[in-house]
């Protein structure tokens, strides 16, 4: 069943603002393409690939292009490199607050979707119509380091149409910085018609991988995992699987002599092989220091796995039968891998299903459906 809150509106184009190598924000523009059938929507973008990122766009996209960013960036994943990229981004600010200008009046009656808040920045600047939608360390961090990218945030927020934040978390953290109306919260979806797909079509799934699924970056202590691995005799020689959307690379080399050699270095999938390989894992692994609403997580959940996370808020609005498969987990507790190895051949006896409330919440085509109801109204 299609989005029937377009039909109505002033609105003619759905204009993605957005880094179009963003795997989040291409998933949404997808679901846009599947849902709204009566809107022209386009991709409006300053990064196509760069930083050994994958291109996700295809020629079937209908792009527009900002200045492209990406030959002025580093070949590799880094905080240096994201440094770099945030000045060049900075140093090229009123060309392409100009270049959106520029598009909007050659597509008037355009609403646009702001993915991330440099891209907030950007809309509200060339003074068009949008709706945003930040990132957790455009929330929980960055807005408490620096004072300009606070102002600036705040400007941004404020100006919007609409915020859409994917957890409770999020709202409560803009709230603490710019006290507006206009928030909504609406997790990133699952596609769960996918998943079961996937299911459908298989003979078999043996469940014998461990899986590590967050980026190798600091905030999500993979040395935490490779190290608490490494302290039982028991699960020292026990092999992960590292699913990983970015990286860095100076955090990457420096887990090198905690890796095995029976550990695989997977990097980012798309979907299907993604789905395919959790369906043949028992154990997925979560455990950042800080965490919005991980997609990642639930993803894992509906393709059957046990998950071990570290505690965050958003765990306090699972429906039940969503935490009946995650393990809470200590990270400052050196036994804390084997432990939950050994738990999870247990919760693993029980298969997993869904509640109504879990399918309600994570369906990918109800959460747009109401994305598009903010968007449209």
């Amino acid at each position: 069943m299609k989005v029937k809150n377009e039909k109505n509106s002033k609105y003619k184009n759905l204009v993605f603002l957005c880094g179009a190598r963003d795997f989040h924000a291409m998933d949404w523009y997808r679901r846009a393409l599947e849902e709204l059938p009566n809107i022209n929507i386009y991709i409006l973008t300053d990064l196509i690939k760069g930083e050994n990122f994958k291109k996700l766009i295809t020629s079937k996209d209908i792009v527009f292009k900002l200045i492209i960013i990406d030959n002025l960036l580093l070949r590799d994943q880094s905080s240096l490199g994201n440094y770099w990229r945030h000045f060049i981004k900075i140093i090229v600010f009123p060309l392409q607050v100009y270049l959106i200008r520029k598009f909007s009046k050659s597509f008037p009656d355009s609403i646009f979707y702001a993915h991330a808040m440099y891209y907030i920045w950007l809309a509200k600047f060339a003074g068009v119509e949008y709706v945003g939608r930040p990132q957790g360390n455009d929330i929980f961090t960055k807005p408490f380091k620096s004072r300009i990218f606070k102002f600036l945030s705040i400007k941004g927020i404020n100006n919007a149409k609409a915020i859409i934040v994917d957890s409770f978390l999020m709202y409560e953290s803009i709230q603490k910085f710019t006290q507006i109306n206009n928030v909504f919260v609406i997790p990133n979806g699952i596609d769960l018609g996918l998943i079961k797909k996937l299911k459908q079509n298989s003979k078999e799934f043996k469940r014998k991988y461990i899986v590590s699924i967050r980026a190798l970056y600091e905030n999500y202590r993979i040395k935490d995992i490779l190290i608490s691995r490494s302290l039982s005799k028991e699960s020292k020689s026990m092999p992960i699987q590292f699913i990983y959307p970015f990286y860095d690379k100076i955090y990457k080399n420096d887990l090198k002599n905690l890796f095995i050699k029976e550990d695989k270095d997977i990097s980012r999938l798309d979907k299907s092989s993604l789905y395919s390989i959790l369906y043949n894992t028992k154990l997925v692994i979560s455990i950042p220091t800080k965490d919005s609403f991980p997609r990642s997580v639930f993803e894992s959940i509906f393709c059957g796995c046990i998950v071990a996370i570290s505690y965050n808020s958003y765990y306090d609005h699972l429906p039940t039968s969503i935490k009946s498969r995650i393990i809470l987990v200590n990270p400052n507790d050196e036994n804390w891998f084997i432990n939950a190895v050994n738990e999870t051949e247990t919760l693993l006896e029980t298969p997993f299903k869904p509640c109504e409330k879990a399918l309600k919440l994570f369906d990918q085509k109800n959460t747009f459906k109401e994305m598009a109801k903010i968007i449209f109204n």
